[in-house]
C-alpha cells in the first residue's frame, strides 16, 4: 500500500508512506547485510511502515528530509544475546529515523524502549560534498535521558537486568 500526502499548510510539506508486510532480508539494504554478517540472526517477516518526510524549512536552512521507518516486529526473530534476543511471537516496536539533508545528519533508533542508538554523521567540507562520515555515537540501554559525547567518541550506558556478555562476544569475534 502507497500513500501520498502534500500540503502548503503545515509543518509536513510532502510525505509518501509504504507499508506492507516484508521480510527483514527486504528491508536491510545488502551492503549492511554483507558488512555485517550478525545481521543474520535477524529471520521472519513482520509489518513495515517505511516513509520519507519533507517538512518546511527553517529560515535559511536546508529542507528537512527524513526516512521513517517503523514495526511491531511480530513475526521477527532476533536471534541476538541477551538483551536482545527476541521471539518471533513477541512484539517489540521497532522505530529509525535518518534525516537525510543537511551538513549534520542523525541516525535515532529505538527498540522497544530496550535500547536505543543516536549516530551523528558529518557531510564532509564543501557545499557539494557527497561524502558522509560519522563523527560521534551513542548507544543507550533502558530509558531514560541521554546526551551524545564529544566529537569522535561512542557513550554505551544504560542499565539491564541480563547481558550475556560471552554471547556477545563471540557474535562479535564471529563476524
Amino acid at each position: 500500500l502507497l500513500d501520498l500526502f502534500a500540503s502548503k499548510q503545515g509543518t509536513e510539506k510532502f510525505r509518501v508512506d509504504m507499508r506492507g508486510i516484508f521480510a527483514v532480508k527486504d528491508i536491510l539494504p545488502p551492503y549492511l547485510q554483507h558488512t555485517y554478517p550478525f545481521l543474520d540472526g535477524m529471520q521472519g517477516e513482520s509489518e513495515w511502515l517505511v516513509s520519507v518526510v519533507t517538512s518546511t524549512a527553517p529560515s535559511g536552512g536546508d529542507t528537512p528530509v527524513n526516512l521513517v521507518i517503523a514495526s511491531d516486529l511480530k513475526g521477527v526473530t532476533l536471534g541476538f544475546p541477551e538483551p536482545l534476543y527476541k521471539p518471533a511471537g513477541a512484539s517489540w516496536p521497532f522505530h529509525l529515523n535518518y534525516s537525510m539533508s543537511g551538513p549534520n545528519r542523525f541516525l535515532d533508533l529505538d527498540l522497544a524502549g530496550r535500547m536505543s542508538y543516536r549516530l551523528e554523521l558529518l557531510q564532509g567540507p564543501g557545499a557539494d560534498s557527497a561524502e558522509i562520515a560519522a563523527s560521534r555515537a551513542l548507544l543507550r540501554f533502558g530509558d531514560g535521558p541521554s546526551e551524545l559525547p564529544s566529537l569522535g567518541l561512542i557513550r554505551i550506558e544504560g542499565a539491564m537486568p541480563v547481558l550475556d556478555l560471552d554471547g556477545w562476544v563471540d557474535l562479535i569475534v564471529s563476524s
